[in-house]
């Protein structure tokens, strides 16, 4: 496979990693911040109409920071007003330097 090649001056854009806060009966109470760190935000297209026919708001987005382990579907990152919720995560050319996360924007 071959490597990915991105310049490291690309990862810019400054974002702040929120996780999941569980209560103590396992219910979700809400985001963390967690800590700040830099990636390449792009657009990847709209989010698609669902079965109902209604358009949601936003758009998905492609985020590729350096690899760290324990990112995951779920979790979101705080971008400047907007938030990007991780819908999925992978490591693109599985050499363990970098990670690309599909994202969408949430209510915007």
């Amino acid at each position: 496979m071959a490597r990915l090649s991105i310049d490291p001056g690309r990862l810019r854009h400054r974002l702040t990693l929120e996780k999941p806060r569980l209560l103590a009966d396992g219910a979700a109470g809400g985001f963390e911040a967690g800590e700040a760190l830099f990636a390449l935000v792009e657009p990847a297209g709209p989010v698609p109409v669902e079965d109902t026919g209604f358009a949601m708001p936003g758009q998905r987005l492609t985020v590729t920071l350096r690899f760290r382990p324990g990112l995951a579907a779920g979790q979101r990152f705080r971008f400047g007003d907007r938030l990007l919720v991780i819908e999925g995560a992978f490591d693109p050319d599985e050499t363990g330097r970098f990670l690309r996360c599909l994202c969408r924007e949430e209510g915007r």
